[in-house]
């Protein structure tokens, strides 16, 4: 079976794409995990024939079948022509409307790979274009806030995943520094703004604190950045209140790496007492960063939110909280008893290689690409987290619409579009 992915990696021109083995170069997650997953699949099953479609396939491994394409609709139409059997396409809410015309014009099979959440648009997208066969969500919160729409017939979940040869860490927690490390691009889609407002309560509790930033407001785009180069003008605005004193200048507590990968990455990560992952967990379908802070033993401090409840056990492997003061009081108690980091590290290290391994990613995706149409069908009877976003009442309208008279209620998806269309009109008239 030939099998194509596409990868959009055209600002990725400075990046080394030739070693998937050595883990994240340096890119998004989502970008890191359609390189990787395609890559592996191609080494690792023969009866697989896999083509990888992308921008820029200069610094790709040579023993890969890459071929360069400019956007979905070429890669579509280039996969057409040497007889792809399916296409996995990530598809977003972005994703314009002319590919899924390109995808019904060719009549090309294809698998949508859903990196972020789906809105009410996409999800009809999916659903009716009958040469989408399935959509793959990376977590399983994602996938059940789909519940009560038609797309959650075409959807399942294969969670991201890591190559843990890379992680490893040799630092004993009571013999490192009071480091609390964030991780991932800085804007507000990643939430450091709440980490940055609540670090000075942290530095004043501790003094021995300090916070370690890895990523900038640049990790994938050429926007430019503000006067202390870590973020577009609007962002670093934002930030600067809480992470600078009086005179503007950066508080001596806090250090910025800049956009690192692989080993260095990891280097800085793993001497770290906490990992902090988008505190907001706000738009998180995963969060591979809080997956690479427990391979690596370090506990993580997130938001009980969204993807992060798929991959932080709460009090296990790390901790999860609502509001501000409870992240402080997480991360200053990590920070001070290094028998409980210990003990929620060494498990963090165990849970994150036997639930996110690539071995068991890679299979979930041989098994999906060769009968996707029967594959993981009757899995999804019983849903957790139900009051994670509005599950319940997700839950219940998906009831309701099961009953032929009411089958016609609207999903939380559609109610949330309406909801947002009339307050664009609203807002527009005001305006006026």
């Amino acid at each position: 079976m030939r099998v194509g992915f596409y990868l959009n990696n055209s600002n990725y021109e400075n990046i080394d794409f030739s070693s998937p083995e050595k883990g994240n170069p340096g890119v998004r997650g989502t970008q890191y995990m359609i390189w990787a997953v395609a890559c592996n699949l191609a080494r690792t099953y023969n009866d697989l024939n896999i083509v990888l479609f992308a921008d820029i396939i200069d610094s790709m491994p040579a023993d890969i079948y890459c071929i360069s394409a400019s956007g979905e609709e070429d890669a579509l139409k280039k996969g057409k022509a040497i007889g792809v059997d399916i296409i996995v396409l990530r598809v977003s809410i972005s994703t314009p409307e002319r590919v899924f015309k390109t995808i019904v014009d060719l009549d090309i099979q294809c698998i949508t790979w859903s990196h972020n959440f789906e809105d009410y648009y996409l999800a009809e997208m999916i659903s009716k274009t009958p040469q989408i066969i399935r959509n793959v969500c990376v977590g399983r919160q994602q996938l059940e806030r789909l519940c009560d729409h038609k797309v959650f017939e075409k959807s399942l979940y294969i969670y991201n995943a890591l190559q843990f040869d890379e992680y490893s860490s040799s630092y004993d927690v009571s013999a490192r520094a009071h480091n609390v490390t964030y991780v991932g691009m800085l804007d507000s889609s990643k939430g450091f703004h709440r980490l940055a407002r609540i670090w000075k309560w942290i530095a004043k509790i501790d003094k021995k604190a300090e916070l370690h930033v890895i990523g900038s407001g640049s990790l994938g785009s050429k926007n430019t950045l503000g006067p202390l180069g870590l973020a577009d003008l609007k962002y670093e605005k934002r930030i600067a209140k809480y992470i600078c004193d009086e005179k503007g200048e950066i508080l001596p507590s806090i250090h910025f790496y800049g956009n690192k990968g692989g080993k260095e990455k990891n280097d800085l990560m793993s001497k770290s007492k906490v990992g902090i992952a988008n505190p907001t967990g706000i738009g998180e379908t995963f969060c591979i960063v809080a997956v690479e802070f427990e391979a690596l033993g370090v506990p993580v401090v997130s938001a009980k939110y969204g993807g992060l409840l798929d991959t932080v056990e709460n009090k296990r492997t790390g901790l999860l909280a609502n509001t501000d003061m409870g992240l402080v009081r997480a991360i200053i108690k990590l920070l001070n008893d290094d028998e409980y980091n210990r003990e929620l590290g060494n498990y963090a290290a165990i849970y994150s290689r036997k639930k996110f391994g690539f071995e068991v990613a890679l299979k979930e995706w041989h098994d999906l690409l060769l009968d996707a149409e029967h594959y993981k069908t009757d899995e999804y009877k019983k849903f957790n987290y139900l009051l994670n976003q509005f599950k319940i009442c997700r839950i219940i309208n998906k009831g309701i619409k099961g009953v032929h008279a009411f089958s016609g209620f609207p999903s939380l998806l559609k109610c949330d579009y309406l909801i947002r269309k009339g307050a664009r009109k609203v807002i527009a008239v005001l305006k006026r």
